[in-house]
């Protein structure tokens, strides 16, 4: 796969779509990991891609700038442009709905809005609550996030420092704490880098090992853990990791910096 930045990743059903800031759109399909790279069609020149959702349609979703949804067809060409209102900082795709942070942030509220996309209908999600700053940048810093992979409406996110995810459904939502992440090796500024279902009673968590020499953050040693956060096992990572691609029970496929695709059997 190339090297380039991701800026959005979105698994649905068989497959894991990467946007890319090239910007391109890649498909890898779970059974036969055989990337598949197309250049994304039909953007304007003040557009720049972030974020990546898709639905149980087919459909894709892209922040093309912060006050532009653009829908993506699975052949990369813009298919509709729909104007925001309030601004969006990130896009994450959960069940038929997209989660989006809107600004200005509310502290003490809910972070995530969900979207039904046909329907125009939105509503707090039940996750991470905006954290309060002293300032308007470190307001926004402070409440950047991310959302690993689902395992059916449950769905794993955290803000960007801590070493908790929250997992909701949508409705109700808990806190899974990693202890591992208080080792010498974590990055402390991002300790968890990626997070995934094993099945229901557990995770494949991708830790942000300091880096050294290396120019970006990457994941540098992968641990299974059970449902409460506990280690199973960790395998430090020879080359350094970008993202989860697909997880089961029994394996992991991972995206590293080079561009390889890694899998991880659990014996």
């Amino acid at each position: 796969m190339p090297a380039d930045l991701i800026v959005g990743r979105a698994a649905c059903g068989g497959t894991t779509w990467f946007l890319t800031d090239r910007p391109a759109l890649i498909a890898v399909a779970h059974a036969a990991p055989d990337p598949v790279v197309t250049p994304v069609k039909g953007l304007r020149f003040e557009d720049h891609p972030w974020g990546l959702a898709c639905l149980p349609d087919g459909s894709l979703w892209t922040l093309a700038t912060n006050t532009t949804l653009v829908r993506l067809g699975t052949d990369a060409t813009v298919r509709d442009r729909a104007a925001q209102k309030l601004p969006r900082m990130a896009l994450f795709g959960w069940t038929n709905r997209l989660l989006l942070v809107e600004l200005p942030l509310s502290v003490g509220k809910p972070l995530f809005t969900a979207v039904s996309v046909n329907r125009g209908v939105t509503k707090p999600w039940p996750s991470l609550v905006a954290r309060s700053a002293d300032t308007r940048a470190t307001l926004l810093a402070r409440n950047l996030a991310n959302c690993g992979i689902a395992r059916g409406s449950s769905l794993p996110c955290w803000f960007a420092d801590d070493r908790r995810a929250v997992i909701s459904d949508g409705t109700s939502a808990y806190a899974v704490a990693f202890p591992t992440l208080s080792a010498h090796d974590a990055d402390p500024e991002a300790p968890i880098w990626d997070l995934a279902f094993q099945n229901d009673d557990g995770f494949w968590l991708l830790v942000a090992t300091k880096g050294g020499a290396r120019a970006h953050k990457a994941g540098g040693r992968l641990v299974s853990t059970d449902k409460k956060g506990t280690e199973v096992s960790s395998l430090p990572l020879s080359i350094p990791v970008r993202s989860i691609v697909a997880a089961n029970d029994r394996r992991c496929l991972l995206l590293a910096v080079d561009g390889t695709l890694l899998e991880v059997v659990r014996r």
